[in-house]
């Protein structure tokens, strides 16, 4: 079991109640609708919403063309993620990665 901390007694203010409110419904939509996009997504396109996210960043980069550095730091993936992810779009056939892609090459849809 896992419990937050006690803050000896302290009481925050309404305004500080009020964020700790908004983040965490801002949460609960976010846990709710990732699966529900993943699952339509899939259904209608078979497509990871990962491979989405990527395809969707290099279309509205300049030349549709990202350094795997640049395209790490505008996706919503982890570096580890964004590496395979990319190798998944070059066997798909949907990403073409440059042969330097390991020592900040490019890749583009």
């Amino acid at each position: 079991m896992v419990g937050a901390a006690t803050t000896s007694g302290r009481t925050g203010s309404a305004a500080t109640d009020d964020r700790v409110a908004a983040w965490s419904a801002l949460l609960r939509v976010h846990a709710a609708l990732v699966p529900m996009l993943e699952r339509e997504l899939a259904a209608a396109h078979a497509m990871p919403l990962s491979w989405y996210d990527v395809l969707l960043e290099l279309n509205s980069a300049p030349e549709r063309r990202l350094r795997m550095s640049e395209l790490g730091t505008r996706v919503v993936l982890s570096r580890e993620r964004v590496s395979r992810v990319v190798d998944e779009l070059v066997r798909a056939g949907l990403v073409a990665a440059s042969a330097t892609r390991r020592t900040g090459g490019r890749c583009s849809p």
